[in-house]
């Protein structure tokens, strides 16, 4: 919602009191992410998010420490959902998943090959 008394909805991806602001601009930054999943353990590593081709969008690369990179679509002004797609970079096969902010921490799930990883990540 957005508006000088909250009585507006925002479009997808848009937020503020004129429906203005980006909802990615929250998530563009490099994180300090902690990754865990039953193939690769706990794995400490940066995690980029840039933004992505259209303002309802961001791109993720860098989890779990490998360099491939996936695209995220904004559902919310605080969540994101990664649709089923070929990754690109070192690795190039199906991932999706979801993520979301609380506070100043993100979250995300994302399965690739079958693996379920979670990642922890903090300003």
């Amino acid at each position: 919602w957005g508006g000088l008394y909250c009585d507006s909805l925002c479009a997808i991806g848009f937020e503020g009191i004129y429906c203005n602001i980006p909802s990615r601009n929250k998530f563009v930054r490099t994180w300090s992410a902690t990754t865990s999943s039953p193939s690769t353990g706990v794995v400490h590593h940066p995690l980029y998010v840039t933004d992505g081709p259209i303002v309802q969008q961001i791109v993720i690369t860098n989890f779990d420490n490998e360099n491939y990179s996936v695209v995220g679509t904004m559902l919310d002004y605080d969540k994101f959902e990664i649709l089923s797609q070929n990754a690109t970079g070192a690795y190039t096969g199906v991932v999706s998943g979801s993520g979301y902010l609380n506070g100043s921490n993100m979250a995300i799930n994302l399965t690739k090959n079958g693996v379920d990883y979670f990642a922890n990540c903090n300003k």
